[in-house]
């Protein structure tokens, strides 16, 4: 679900910032932006990025814990698994974009050593 996602956020930027030059978007976002539920912390493009930044910090997080755990903790061993397992999730995950996203659909994109 994230290599899709995180494959296609360029073109998520790039359609958002054409989307921007429509005058009745430009006025759904002023009437989001003039509501009282909106908290105003991140701008639209902010939200597209927040995904990809969550998964990518969840290896350092797990490797923080574990510095701030001691080896002989009974969670211990459970806590170095399960880092492992993330940081090889993040690594499957990277790899997935770079085919999601220089790839053709052939299996032929510039960049063959990843597809």
């Amino acid at each position: 679900m994230y290599a899709p996602f995180c494959g296609n956020l360029t073109t998520g930027v790039k359609y958002l910032l054409k989307k921007k030059e429509d005058p009745a978007f430009l006025n759904f976002l002023r009437q989001c932006k003039n509501s009282p539920d909106f908290t105003g912390k991140l701008d639209l493009e902010a939200y597209l990025l927040k995904p990809m930044q969550r998964v990518s910090k969840i290896p350092l997080l797990m490797k923080a814990i574990m510095k701030n755990t001691s080896p002989t903790d009974p969670d211990y061993s459970e806590l170095e698994e399960g880092a492992e397992n993330r940081q090889h999730h993040f690594q499957t995950l990277i790899q997935l974009m770079f085919r999601y996203i220089y790839c053709s659909p052939d299996g032929r994109g510039g960049f063959p050593q990843f597809c």
